[in-house]
């Protein structure tokens, strides 16, 4: 899946900035049913373009306009006993469907500028209205907050909080996620929502982060960091359930001229769908 952004800032010397985004290529769709593990492509395509007005003290809104495509393919089996996957597994079979997609975006961001890891705050509000081009429409929104406070020694204490919402109409593959990177690490990804996705997700971290090789700059080349993780979600026919947690550790190293490499290992303190003892992830950046 590629995705790029191109960004034209302060148009005319005012307050404004043109936002142009473009994703495609093939997502990989996770189900789980037992000790099978299921994967289905989905063929994405999507165009947006965006005007972004900032206010004042780090206060922004964001309008989008776009269109997007998918279309789901084959399931293929990668673990298991070799078996069709139920029917009721992923969501109903679909041909290839356009979108048209309205945003508005409400982002605040008082991240430092030397070393928004470890001090600042930032969340976003977005809100997504989309309609199917063969007939109808769905609604979806999601909640992100990112906070970090500076301790003694270039530590950091570093707390996220995400929720996100879909209604009854939206497409399976467009619902959010829940289970592995982005939500509770420890646990595969979307392991816990399901082949169907999630009608709702809320997921809180802690995080302690702390440089191991230090710089003369005051920004490691290396820290390492301690995390609990937590939430719960919404299937898709709207039933509740438990919270699920884990406990883990990971490095994050900075790589010049790219970005920085982080990898996580979760333990899982609930029960998994999967039976893992542990999962490893992989990512760009501090994570959040």
């Amino acid at each position: 899946m590629l995705e790029a952004d191109f960004v034209s800032r302060r148009l005319g010397g005012h307050s404004f900035d043109l936002l142009v985004h473009f994703e495609g290529g093939a997502e990989e769709w996770n189900a789980f049913e037992g000790e099978n593990f299921y994967q289905q492509k989905i063929a994405r395509a999507a165009l947006a373009l965006g005007t972004r007005w900032h206010h004042t003290h780090g206060f922004s809104t964001t309008f989008w306009l776009g269109s997007s495509s998918a279309e789901p393919g084959d399931v293929d089996q990668h673990e298991g006993e070799r078996q069709d996957p139920p029917a009721d597994l992923l969501g109903p079979e679909q041909e290839e469907q356009d979108y048209g997609n309205l945003g508005l975006d409400f982002t605040l961001d008082r991240r430092d500028v030397a070393q928004p890891w470890r001090r600042g705050a930032w969340s976003t509000l977005q809100l997504r209205g989309s309609t199917i081009k063969d007939g109808g429409s769905f609604a979806r929104a999601r909640y992100a907050l990112r906070t970090a406070l500076p301790m003694p020694g270039q530590n950091a204490l570093a707390w996220r909080l995400d929720g996100a919402w879909s209604d009854k109409g939206t497409p399976y593959h467009l619902r959010p996620i829940f289970g592995g990177q982005g939500t509770v690490r420890g646990f595969r990804d979307a392991s816990l929502s399901g082949g169907q996705g999630a009608r709702a997700t809320l997921a809180t971290a802690l995080e302690w982060r702390a440089p191991v090789l230090r710089r003369g700059d005051g920004d490691a080349r290396v820290h390492a960091v301690l995390f609990v993780d937590t939430g719960t979600w919404v299937d898709a026919d709207g039933s509740s359930n438990d919270w699920a947690t884990s406990v883990g550790w990971g490095l994050r190293v900075r790589i010049p001229w790219i970005q920085r490499l982080s990898i996580d290992m979760g333990i899982p303190l609930t029960p998994t769908v999967t039976g893992d003892p542990f999962w490893i992830h992989g990512g760009l950046g501090f994570g959040f």
